[in-house]
């Protein structure tokens, strides 16, 4: 990978990519065929997947959302917000995908402030997300019940 990118070879390697619609995904980094050259990912490689490889794509992705999902918005009272999705009380993404659990949140003093922070991370990648959680949160405990 190294070597495609470094030397500009236009190689077919598999990556984390992001998906704009490919394979009927968006908006998410999944692991597919790329073309890897000094521009790194320089184009998603769309092969034709057999029914069996769809479904074990979706398995993929399901996941990848599930590991991904946070709570992310803005609101003045998280404990009732937490307490409305870990009890599937609102209907929507959390629900539909079992998301229970609070392993990460900031606290801000100013609404604009806190605003700003969230169409941040609404732009942030994967490895991010993830390098934010765990370093505040290395083992991912459900932080509910430490909001009272």
């Amino acid at each position: 990978m190294a070597e495609a990118y470094l030397y500009d070879q236009k190689r077919i390697l598999p990556a984390a990519a992001h998906l704009s619609g490919e394979y009927g995904i968006d908006n998410l980094y999944v692991g597919v065929p790329v073309v890897i050259g000094a521009g790194g990912v320089e184009k998603v490689v769309e092969v034709k997947l057999s029914d069996e490889a769809k479904a074990n794509l979706q398995v993929s992705v399901d996941a990848v959302k599930e590991l991904l999902v946070a709570c992310k918005g803005v609101t003045s009272d998280l404990a009732k917000r937490a307490y409305h999705h870990r009890n599937a009380l609102i209907d929507g993404f959390t629900k539909i995908y079992g998301c229970r659990l609070l392993v990460w949140y900031e606290a801000h003093d100013e609404l604009d402030s806190a605003r700003l922070r969230e169409r941040q991370l609404k732009k942030w990648n994967r490895d991010w997300k993830l390098r934010l959680i765990e370093d505040k949160n290395p083992d991912w405990l459900d932080l509910y019940e430490s909001l009272f």
